[in-house]
């Protein structure tokens, strides 16, 4: 008998444990490539188990142009996350970007409930907000606290749970989409056999894998430079209060050397991998290229420079439309820790020190952090938005063996920091609209 309750005892623990597991999955489909990664998270932890990218067709600029050939590339990406896992993936967090994306600031104050913050204030901010005119043809995305006020008086305050007074103030971040957008997003992840669990803009995503706590806090600017468009999104206070996106990525420096060298693209892509640099040096005048004509056409010989400057002209009116930005958001002054650039281009040599030049800031290229299991799959930039959105998905609250629910507007909790993580699908009914339509 006392060996059966020993042994209760320890399946009883096991279980808990197993509760305490939660399986994860971000899939970030790009405009050159989608990018999948399975997890999970064990005590707030990031274990990677399954890795999977392909080449991403039928997007452009962040949009879905062709579901059946975007499907296929979820697909293909997923299968290789499954096989090295082990295991099916779980609802996993999208990520969404593309120019159809907006953001707008609103107030709402109300009155407080019995002079004393609860939950149940919060939640008011929020069906407020959310109750607000919107056209039809857009959807939520995200409702983002940025600041709160107590009695007129007591302002910039990041948690006001408990606090007491008669009169709360709020200030947010309301993030919308193009319904059409985010119903392809969400009809191309079924076709490929993936349920959605939420949606989360990019620039969000990316900034859960690459910023320390610091960073947010302190403020600093987060530059994902992707395929066609390059995000950016300021944090301060721990709160995203910028974000925005430009035209222009990877794909703009592969297309200039094509055009200028007259070489097929898949070839120029090469060149920009091997040979790129987004500054020049003296060493590179010496160093010559054999570079293939196009049509197979026969091979030209020209200075390493000569590329490189080409790269270096694309870079800088990327970086200077993204300064400019900076400046417009009139979030300058607050960048105390920084710029910190992600994304495959990130990868480019010298592109921290050319940026920080015409930044003026204090610049480190970000990587995939705090986690563990199979690091070295997702070691690189250009994962950071799928490992954020894998991180993301510890706001769901199922366990391994219930995966299944999408987070709720109700599951606002009780800081800033759980309820930016949690806050996926702002609202269940819209996210109900959309998921019906297979």
């Amino acid at each position: 008998m006392g060996s059966n309750r020993v042994y209760a005892k320890r399946y009883l623990r096991g279980i808990r444990y197993a509760r305490r597991s939660l399986r994860v999955a971000g899939v970030d489909v790009g405009s050159t490539k989608v990018a999948v990664v399975i997890g999970e998270i064990k005590e707030q932890s990031l274990e990677i188990t399954g890795v999977g990218s392909h080449p991403s067709s039928g997007v452009y600029n962040g949009i879905i142009l062709d579901l059946e050939m975007v499907a296929n590339s979820i697909r293909r990406a997923v299968d290789k996350a499954e096989r090295m896992s082990g295991y099916k993936i779980p609802p996993a967090q999208m990520g969404i970007s593309g120019s159809h994306l907006e953001g707008s600031y609103r107030d709402v104050t109300i009155a407080i409930h019995q002079n004393e913050v609860t939950q149940r204030d919060l939640n008011r901010v929020i069906e407020i907000v959310m109750a607000g005119t919107l056209p039809q043809h857009r959807k939520v995305i995200h409702v983002l606290p940025l600041d709160f006020t107590i009695d007129d008086k007591y302002g910039g305050i990041q948690n006001p749970l408990g606090m007491s007074g008669t009169r709360l103030e709020a200030e947010v971040l309301f993030m919308t989409g193009e319904a059409t957008y985010i119903n392809h997003l969400i009809r191309s992840c079924r076709r490929a056999g993936v349920e959605v669990a939420g949606i989360t803009v990019a620039p969000l995503a990316s900034s859960e894998a690459v910023l320390t706590e610091d960073e947010k806090e302190q403020g600093s600017v987060l530059l994902d430079i992707g395929g066609e468009v390059s995000e950016l999104a300021i944090f301060y206070q721990g709160a995203m209060v910028y974000s925005t996106i430009v035209k222009g990525g990877g794909n703009q420096l592969t297309q200039a050397l094509a055009t200028a060298f007259l070489t097929p693209t898949n070839d120029a892509e090469q060149l920009k991998i091997k040979y790129g640099s987004a500054l020049s040096y003296k060493s590179y005048q010496d160093q010559t290229l054999a570079i293939p004509g196009s049509g197979g056409g026969q091979s030209r010989e020209y200075h390493r420079e000569t590329l490189v400057k080409i790269l270096q002209s694309e870079i800088i009116n990327i970086l200077n439309q993204l300064n400019e930005e900076i400046h417009r958001s009139l979030c300058r002054n607050l960048l105390a820790a920084g710029c910190i650039l992600t994304g495959g281009t990130a990868l480019l040599p010298g592109i921290d020190t050319l940026t920080e030049r015409i930044f003026n800031l204090p610049v480190r290229v970000g990587y995939p952090r705090d986690i563990s299991g199979l690091v070295g799959h997702v070691e690189s930039p250009a994962f950071s938005t799928a490992v954020g959105l894998a991180k993301l998905g510890r706001g769901n609250s199922s366990s391994i063996n219930d995966l299944g629910g999408v987070n709720r507007l109700g599951q606002v909790t009780t800081t800033l920091k759980e309820w930016l993580r949690n806050l996926k699908i702002a609202s269940q009914s819209d996210f109900d609209e959309l998921s019906r339509i297979e």
